[in-house]
């Protein structure tokens, strides 16, 4: 009974809380901002950082660093579209040539080395699966060269994609 009474007294003084709290009230307003909605035409517009120049001056940059050896032109003089304004040392491209060309190179013997590989794993593979009907080797056997010779199979597909990126390069640089 004493339990119940104990209750009842926090109960009433919870609910009392709650009560005033409702009664005070929080008489704070909202303030709400409107506008009438209207047709309007968007307009897209691009943020970009930089340096505006006049369409009669045009700085000119090379895509290529090197030295230059003959200036076909003097500053301040008008040019036209086409017209060369410098000629650039060739030595430095024609080593990257060079070395373009030789990793081209090396890579065609990568692919005949990983072709010959990739020859020898499948002429393995076929003489392991001729055991493997007459029980003299294992299934293991018989997967464990066939996943050797997938990889091998693999690594022919990737060198033959690295050398048709170093001929992209090479070509590039010619």
């Amino acid at each position: 009974m004493r339990k119940l009474i104990i209750f009842v007294a926090i109960f009433a003084v919870v609910a009392g809380l709650v009560s005033w709290k409702k009664i005070q009230g929080d008489h704070t307003s909202l303030l709400v901002n409107s506008d009438v909605v209207t047709e309007q035409v968007l307009s897209d517009s691009i943020l970009a950082s930089g340096n505006l120049i006049f369409n009669t001056q045009i700085q000119i940059r090379s895509e290529v660093t090197g030295i230059v050896t003959n200036v076909y032109v003097e500053e301040g003089q008008y040019v036209e579209q086409g017209q060369v304004l410098m000629q650039l040392d060739q030595t430095a491209f024609a080593a990257d040539v060079a070395n373009y060309q030789a990793a081209v190179n090396a890579q065609r013997i990568e692919i005949e080395q990983a072709v010959e590989v990739n020859r020898d794993f499948q002429r393995r593979l076929k003489l392991k699966r001729k055991l493997y009907l007459q029980q003299l080797v294992g299934e293991d056997d018989v997967q464990r060269l066939q996943s050797q010779a997938n990889i091998a199979r693999i690594k022919v597909k990737a060198a033959n994609e690295r050398l048709n990126q170093n001929l992209a390069t090479l070509a590039y640089a010619q």
